[in-house]
């Protein structure tokens, strides 16, 4: 009986940790990090075509903000924090060429090394925001 109830319990506990990480609503954490870039989350996209990863702006281990051919950006959410996303060659190994979507994989190299596999999440639209608007009021 007890076994039965730890794993009920333990599995819904799962589940509910589970649908938190893949909210699209932001953190109040992430909210002030794509302030600092001038942006706020968006609706989630099916995928992104034509990124630039090369101008790529590093928000933190589990986000990164990649524009697409025109002016828009994109925020990608990875399923696990990546170690390396700042700065080293970052390799995409997407489904179809030239379009990222959920599940495809990036590979962080390092002097040759792999550093990491990192795996898109989520994939959102990133709205600007005017610097002052991201900014805290005065105290």
């Amino acid at each position: 009986m007890f076994k039965t109830t730890f794993g009920f319990y333990l599995l819904l506990g799962t589940i509910l940790f589970a649908s938190n990480v893949n909210s699209a609503t932001p953190s109040p954490a992430l909210d002030e990090l794509l302030a600092e870039h001038n942006f706020r989350l968006g609706a989630e996209v099916e995928l992104l075509a034509d990124f630039q990863i090369k101008d790529r702006e590093y928000v933190d281990g589990m986000h990164l903000i990649v524009p697409d051919g025109s002016s828009r950006s994109y925020l990608l959410t990875f399923t696990n924090r990546c170690k390396g996303l700042q700065g080293n060659r970052i390799i995409v190994r997407p489904k179809k060429a030239h379009q990222l979507v959920s599940n495809d994989r990036f590979i962080i190299k390092h002097n040759q090394h792999t550093v990491d596999h990192c795996v898109i999440a989520t994939i959102n639209e990133l709205e600007p925001i005017s610097p002052t608007e991201g900014s805290s009021p005065p105290d």
